[in-house]
């Protein structure tokens, strides 16, 4: 059963934060300690957190102003 609930958490916080642009961390950390120790729970969440982010970026690669990222990416 906690798979199921794993997956579930994490389809839907990935769904959500693509849609608001925040909520991964919010959703995934509470269901991940109860299922694993707090340090793996985080670890964890920054492994989907990061996954999450470039899939975005692969989504919304055509729509990405490259100059504003250089200047971001300098500083």
């Amino acid at each position: 059963m906690s798979p199921i609930i794993i997956y579930i958490g994490a389809f839907a916080a990935a769904v959500m934060t693509l849609m608001t642009g925040f909520g991964v961390g919010t959703v995934l950390t509470p269901i991940f300690t109860f299922f694993f120790e707090v340090q793996i729970a985080i670890l964890m969440v920054a492994v989907i957190h990061f996954s999450n982010n470039l899939f975005k970026l692969y989504l919304f690669r055509k729509h990405v102003n490259k100059e504003i990222i250089l200047k971001f990416g300098l500083l």
